[in-house]
This record gives structure tokens, C-alpha cells and sequence, in this order.
């Protein structure tokens, strides 16, 4: 099962290459949607739950700024939504000053 989560985790660092290759801002969003679905499934298959919810959050605002893209909206309401959710995410995940590291 970890194979797979390694060949998950190749396809999404490929899928950020292929973000910054694209001229399109909405074909931008939905590439990044992909990718963070890629991590959120790679840290799903390895059991890393502090990784897989810190992934649902990023699947989540790729969506809303999709959608807020789509429908033209300029409010900048859910950005400020999503940095209270991930300072939240932080705080439930702080183990010691080496949390702030990536792993």
C-alpha cells in the first residue's frame, strides 16, 4: 500500500510543475484542486492524519476559490476563513516548537 501512496505522491508534485506551466487562471485552480486531492489521498493511504486534514483544508479552498472565481466574487471573506482554519489546524497539531518544521 505504501507504493501506492509514493506513486500518489509523484503525481501530485508533477501536478505542481504543471501549475506553473498554465496561462489560465481557472485551469490554475482546478490543476490545484487535483493536486491537493492527490496529497490529501497520499496522506490518507500513510495514515498522517495531521497531514490528511491540513490536505482537506487546501481540497476545500481550492474549491471555494473556484467557485468564488466562477461566479466573479471579490470579497475577500473566505480568505480570511481559511487562514483562521489553518492558525486553528496549527494549534490542534502543535506537538513541540519542531511542529512548525515540515516533516
Amino acid at each position: 500500500m505504501e507504493i501506492i501512496a509514493q506513486i500518489i505522491g509523484f503525481c501530485a508534485i508533477g501536478m505542481s510543475f504543471l501549475i506553473f506551466t498554465q496561462t489560465s487562471h481557472k485551469k490554475m485552480l482546478i490543476l490545484k484542486a487535483v493536486q491537493d486531492i492527490c496529497w490529501l489521498t497520499h496522506y490518507l493511504i500513510l495514515g498522517c492524519g495531521s497531514a490528511a486534514a491540513a490536505s482537506f483544508l487546501c481540497v476545500s479552498r481550492s474549491s471555494v476559490f473556484y467557485l468564488c472565481d466562477k461566479k466573479g466574487v471579490t470579497s475577500r471573506i473566505p480568505l480570511y476563513i481559511y487562514i483562521v482554519l489553518y492558525a486553528i489546524s496549527a494549534i490542534l497539531t502543535w506537538k513541540s516548537i519542531f511542529s512548525i518544521f515540515p516533516a
